[in-house]
């Protein structure tokens, strides 16, 4: 088969969904992180992903609600797709021939001190026989279309088979990512729905003003001064106002 490229940039010429859809046709096991799941990246690998379920596939998400940017709709789809290979609808993990697919999602709570959760990777094991029997792609790309297509996204490619010991490392943080993971339930997204319907209505901060400001008369004599000072060659001045008048 064709050798996965070592990094991708996203734009026209190298989206990073491109490798990933071909190695996933020869996957036993597909891990995915993302710091944030929105639903335009689940529709887009959808039949991706149930081709690898109905191979006897092993498929799991691992998501975040850091800045309650995952689309609940996102983890809906994703529920939707277990159900559609043949489980319990109300179940985040689906069995059919052999595969399955389960999604938890990164609790900041869970994580103490840690201020934030942002990573996003991919890790795909496929064919032993071959030179590339399982790679990671590391990078920007959040599960999404646009970062998954056209968007400008680096991400680069680790293989098991050149750096045995990097892609380790990776996958030992992967586990030890999703054993503090919460299981994502229909229960599960209804209540971080409402989180994430309370930011929404959070209005966005007002755009900075671009366009130069005009001094006011008192902020006039003030600058001369201070223009005066520099070029009798000093560094330093003092300007004193009352509040109000436009120190800042």
């Amino acid at each position: 088969g064709t050798t996965s490229p070592r990094a991708t940039f996203g734009g026209w010429d190298s989206p990073l969904i491109d490798p990933i859809e071909r190695a996933c046709r020869r996957a036993s096991s597909i891990d995915m992180l993302s710091a944030f799941v929105m639903q335009s990246g689940v529709s887009r690998i959808t039949p991706m992903i149930l081709t690898a379920l109905a191979r006897g596939a092993h498929v799991r998400v691992l998501a975040g609600d850091y800045l309650t940017r995952t689309h609940p709709g996102a983890l809906h789809a994703l529920l939707d797709i277990a159900g559609s290979a043949g489980a319990d609808d109300e179940s985040a993990s689906a069995r059919t021939s052999g595969g399955s697919l389960e999604v938890r999602v990164m609790e900041m709570q869970s994580l103490g001190a840690i201020p934030s959760f942002h990573p996003k990777a991919w890790l795909i094991h496929g064919d032993e026989n071959s030179a590339e029997d399982a790679q990671a792609w590391v990078g920007s790309s959040n599960l999404s279309q646009a970062a998954l297509t056209a968007g400008v996204e680096w991400n680069l490619r680790l293989s098991r088979h050149e750096d045995p010991e990097g892609f380790s490392s990776i996958t030992a943080q992967y586990e030890a990512l999703w054993g503090r993971a919460a299981r994502v339930d229909r229960a599960w997204i209804m209540a971080y729905a409402t989180r994430f319907e309370q930011n929404q209505a959070i209005p966005p901060p007002e755009e900075p003003v671009t366009a130069r400001p005009s001094p006011r008369a008192v902020q006039r004599e003030a600058l001369e001064a201070l223009a005066r000072h520099r070029t009798n060659g000093h560094d330093r001045a003092l300007v004193v106002l009352a509040t109000g008048l436009g120190k800042t």
